[in-house]
């Protein structure tokens, strides 16, 4: 096993005093090695889940990381691999990172991206999760997800009834409309209302068909 792997299973082991969920996790890891590869196989819910159970130790550590005698970190999102740290002063979370940083490649075997930077929420916008927060509060979808499903929603018109994979591929987006700031300019600039719908049932007569077959 890797390092990172024989990390996670180390720390399982700890938590976990089930030894037939310990062995079956011990032998899902242990078909990633194919053909030599040593690391979480990119994809399975395996390594998705492996994965999350490790960042949630970076969790543990930032809560308790002090700055001049006070925490460091007053509120914390974690979505995936994304971080965002929020604090009293820059001079806090660049000491967070820092230690952040340190503790996940010594103790987890992960590296920080060099990337992050710090920025005053009052006046510079979160870009997380495929969403904007902005400073006044208002929320959009992140640039690249509107222009794809923007792209999308045009070949679908043009078609008039979507594919299979696309009409699957546009309900992926629709939680981004859904709950953002994004759905009114949409709606004025394609008239899309209806085609989330209409994929919809693309979908469930597909789903219907394979089933019944």
């Amino acid at each position: 096993l890797s390092s990172r792997m024989e990390t996670f299973m180390r720390l399982f082991v700890r938590d976990c005093a089930n030894r037939d969920i310990i062995w079956l996790w011990g032998a899902l890891l242990h078909s990633h090695r194919v053909q030599g590869y040593k690391g979480f196989m990119i994809g399975p819910l395996v390594s998705q889940w492996a994965a999350q159970y490790l960042i949630s130790f970076i969790w543990h550590h930032a809560t308790a990381i002090r700055y001049r005698g006070r925490k460091a970190v007053r509120y914390m999102m974690m979505f995936m691999d994304d971080i965002a740290l929020l604090g009293a002063s820059r001079a806090a979370i660049r000491h967070a990172v820092t230690s952040i940083a340190s503790y996940a490649e010594h103790a987890l075997h992960y590296d920080v991206k060099g990337n992050w930077h710090v920025e005053r929420m009052d006046r510079a916008s979160l870009d997380m999760m495929g969403y904007v927060i902005h400073p006044s509060g208002k929320v959009t979808m992140r640039d690249r997800n509107y222009i794809h499903s923007r792209r999308l929603m045009l070949r679908i018109r043009r078609r008039g009834l979507p594919s299979y994979r696309q009409a699957v591929r546009l309900l992926c987006y629709k939680g981004f409309y859904r709950y953002s700031d994004s759905e009114g300019r949409a709606a004025r600039s394609l008239h899309f209302t209806g085609l989330f719908g209409l994929a919809a049932k693309v979908v469930s007569i597909h789903d219907r068909r394979r089933n019944a077959a």
